[in-house]
């Protein structure tokens, strides 16, 4: 279960990072 929450913040981490990294293909 501990693994799968570090996992789970990775992806969110990741897909923060790309949001950052691309906000015009969020408008």
């Amino acid at each position: 279960a501990d693994s799968l929450s570090e996992f789970y913040d990775l992806c969110r981490g990741l897909e923060l990072a790309r949001n950052f990294q691309y906000p015009t293909l969020r408008q």
